[in-house]
């Protein structure tokens, strides 16, 4: 039931209460029981009007649904006007209820796609989804014709033959299988021409290091070095001192000896 007119027949029903007090009171008859006979009969009949209203917005069960409140909503203009372009679902609708609102006008079917370009661009999103084009390929071959109308016109391209997107993606396939392979040969150059600019660099700074006589005593550049006299130590006696001897009573009785340090 809609509301105002629920407010309509409240507001009838207190005019009708006011009316029969004041004809009671003209009448004279200022009883109490008159009084309270009509304040009954108004409560009983506001009640039985509010309870009506609500198992007719309920459509006789004591929930209400979202569908139910958006289609109660549908039949206010303002309302509706804010709401117009959601659906209603017609399983959920109550009896009498209205009709679901169409999409708005401002509302606009999203591009088909159309050309080589979009058809390679349909192919590169499907193989996202199979896992890439060899995947995509085969499954093509094993769909029907069709089960492939129906996957051509999800994706946009259903004025495009089976046949005609296979070959796309063998084409395709090729081409990135070149790219892959250049690629690959580019860094693999790269690569190599690194490896041979650190050798070369590599090798004279082994150059430089070995060679003593680019050394520079002007350069300021003093390291650490030990200077042995190779002519007077192979001159020198390798002869062990006269005490000396390797018997092990022989060394301990001379570290017994007084003084003697272990």
């Amino acid at each position: 039931m809609n509301e105002s007119l629920t407010g309509k027949l409240f507001f009838a029903l207190s005019a009708a209460l006011l009316v029969a007090e004041f004809a009671v009171a003209a009448l004279g008859d200022m009883s109490s029981g008159w009084i309270l006979f009509i304040f009954v009969i108004y409560i009983a009949l506001s009640g039985m009007l509010f309870s009506f209203g609500m198992m007719h917005e309920n459509g006789g069960s004591g929930i209400e649904t979202v569908s139910m409140r958006r289609a109660r909503a549908f039949r206010d203009e303002h309302m509706k006007d804010m709401l117009d372009g959601y659906d209603v679902d017609d399983e959920f609708l109550y009896k009498g209820a209205v009709k679901p609102a169409g999409k708005p006008k401002s509302a606009k079917e999203p591009p088909k796609a159309s050309g080589a370009g979009s058809l390679e661009e349909a192919i590169r999103t499907h193989a996202e989804l199979f896992g890439g084009l060899s995947r995509l390929f085969d499954a093509l071959e094993r769909l029907d014709e069709s089960a492939y109308a129906d996957l051509a016109r999800k994706a946009g391209i259903g004025d495009v033959s089976k046949n005609e997107v296979m070959e796309k993606i063998k084409g395709m396939a090729c081409s990135e299988k070149t790219e892959i392979r250049e690629t690959i040969s580019r860094s693999l150059e790269d690569t190599m021409r690194s490896l041979s600019n650190d050798r070369a660099g590599f090798d004279d700074y082994i150059r430089r290091c070995m060679t003593t006589t680019e050394r520079s005593d002007d350069s300021g550049d003093e390291g650490f070095s030990v200077d042995l006299d190779i002519a007077r130590l192979s001159q020198g006696s390798s002869a062990p001192p006269s005490d000396w001897s390797h018997d092990p009573k022989s060394v301990m009785a001379k570290l017994k000896k007084p003084g003697a340090k272990p």
